[in-house]
């Protein structure tokens, strides 16, 4: 199930969301969609990183300019530390309009 991480609350609340499933049997993955501040959200809260079964990360919502590598470095370094699968999610709307061109 793909959950959208994009405030501190919501990060906040992915343990919860695991707990209960949990509780409930239903053993469904967690998929972190993420959205210009995952690289902070995964490290400020662990518990939320340890949580999710994968990371979606977008490369045209990670930053801008010289924040992008760095911050989509971070979050590939939280996968690592965690042991989770990163599906690198792209669609048109999300892609740096200034880098990209239909010819």
């Amino acid at each position: 199930m793909r959950i959208t991480v994009n405030t501190p609350e919501a990060a906040a609340q992915v343990p919860y969301i695991r707990e209960q499933l949990d509780r409930m049997g239903i053993a469904v993955p967690l998929i972190g969609d993420f959205h210009y501040n995952g690289h902070r959200l995964l490290q400020d809260f662990p518990a939320c990183a340890e949580a999710l079964s994968k990371y979606r990360i977008n490369p045209g919502n990670v930053g801008k300019g010289d924040k992008r590598d760095r911050q989509f470095g971070q979050m590939v370094e939280a996968a690592l530390r965690w042991d989770k699968p990163v599906r690198i999610g792209v669609n048109w709307g999300s892609l740096d309009q200034g880098s990209c061109s239909l010819r």
